[in-house]
């Protein structure tokens, strides 16, 4: 009975490994393995005494069969066992087999398959696709030693009570199994466990072990879609200067022999906006602050800052989404009032501009600050820029005028900051109605 379990358990093993576990890695092809693929054929005779399929001990019969891989391979070889010098006793994954309590080296598998196997077995085909793998060889039904004498074990009575009988068949899934991978062995142990056996009937079981070289061909994973940056901002000069930037780095796919590294270019899109603000303040006020009479001066305060933030990130490499920018944006440089004309003292050698430059105050990194410079046609130099005389303007009815504080300059990735910032102010009079005026006193 131990040795009939060792045979039956033998059959199930070959039911189990119909579907071969592969490692799944990622790579265009992978290093050369073997598969041992336990095949197993079995001869009955009739009633009558002819034998099924007119195939009997002795012959040579033509076997095709399919087996499926858990991934596409290419095909490299095909092999008898010895041949192929299969190594029991690897560790490293090259050659592969279902491994159990009845086969785990060389020793084992002589000892459980070894001497029921075929005395001749000749590999013909062996051809792919995709994840299927069929198989063709020619095998002869005998065997050098004991004959397995199938019909014997299955008229065993403990062999037909309840599931038994596939249990121990089917240890990998069952009588599903066994029907799902071995059809021909199923009809044919499902009419004995229903029908019985009759006593005329011979049954036997050879092995064909054959050896399909083979290499992994997986799909290769695609380099990572690489990101196409936004448009950057153009034209000469703006207060919020977008750019991107484009950054690589590497990633690993697969693993072991199959392993590769891929580039990924990561583009990092930036934002840098320019605040400013200004302020005009009279030099002579006549009311407050931004009222006074045509022919003084005002001063004007400009404060820019800016401030930068990633605002978009794109690569399905999907690695470090968030990086600081490397081109560093710089606050504007520059500063000036824009008037409406320019101004020129009687006596005086200067005209002043219309567009008169502010002078630079601080500056940090991120801010810079412009304030009013000496003027030239003050006779005391004051930092004021002096309006023209004739703006309309009287106490009775005052009349508002514009300026614009404009800055520019710094910027980020070849483009400029600039930013314009309008200011009002009110004439209620004119200078000529001071008598105590020292500057732009008429001549």
């Amino acid at each position: 009975m131990k040795k009939y379990l060792s045979y039956v358990l033998a059959l199930a093993l070959l039911v189990s490994c119909a579907v071969i576990p592969l490692d799944t890695v990622s790579a265009e092809t992978g290093p050369m393995k073997y598969w041992l693929d336990m095949g197993v054929q079995q001869v009955w005779s009739n009633p009558d005494g002819s034998w099924d399929g007119q195939v009997k001990q002795g012959d040579s019969i033509d076997v095709t069969s399919t087996i499926g891989f858990s991934a596409p391979v290419e095909i490299v070889g095909y092999y008898t066992v010895e041949s192929s010098n299969f190594n029991f006793e690897d560790k490293s994954g090259t050659y592969n087999y279902n491994k159990s309590k009845l086969i785990f080296d060389e020793a084992s598998y002589q000892r459980s398959y070894g001497q029921y196997k075929s005395t001749q077995i000749t590999p013909v085909s062996a051809t792919a696709s995709g994840n299927n793998v069929t198989i063709s060889y020619k095998a002869k039904l005998e065997n050098s030693g004991e004959v397995f004498n199938l019909a014997k074990q299955l008229r065993l009575p403990e062999n037909l009570t309840g599931d038994k009988l596939w249990t121990l068949l089917g240890s990998g899934g069952g009588k599903d199994n066994v029907k799902k991978y071995s059809p021909a062995i199923y009809d044919k142990w499902q009419k004995a466990y229903d029908e019985g056996l009759g006593d005329t009937i011979q049954a036997y079981l050879y092995f064909t072990p054959t050896v399909i070289a083979y290499r992994e061909i997986l799909p290769d994973i695609p380099e990572a879609p690489q990101a196409v940056p936004p448009a950057d901002t153009k034209g000469s000069c703006t207060d919020v200067i977008k750019w991107s930037e484009t950054k690589s780095h590497t990633y690993t796919v697969g693993s072991g022999e199959n392993k590769k590294t891929r580039t990924c270019n990561h583009v990092y899109t930036y934002q840098s906006k320019l605040s400013s603000s200004a302020t005009l303040t009279a030099a002579k006020p006549n009311g407050n602050n931004t009222t006074f009479k045509s022919g003084y001066g005002f001063s004007v305060n400009v404060n820019n800052s800016i401030a930068t933030s990633q605002i978009g990130n794109s690569g399905a490499c999907g690695k470090s989404l968030s990086k600081a920018n490397n081109k560093k944006p710089v606050p504007p440089s520059a500063a000036e009032v824009r008037t409406s004309g320019t101004v020129k003292v009687k006596g005086a050698k200067a005209t002043q501009p219309k567009n008169v430059a502010l002078a630079k105050g601080a500056t940090t990194g991120t801010t810079s600050k412009f304030i009013t410079a000496a003027n030239p046609l003050s006779q005391y130099k004051k930092a004021q820029i002096y309006t023209d005389v004739a703006l309309k303007g009287t106490k009775q009815k005052p009349v508002k005028h514009s300026v614009t504080a404009y800055t520019y300059g710094g910027g980020v990735n070849g483009v400029q900051f600039c930013k314009s910032i309008p200011l009002t102010f009110t004439i209620n009079g004119n200078m000529y109605e001071d008598d105590w005026t020292v500057d732009r006193v008429p001549k």
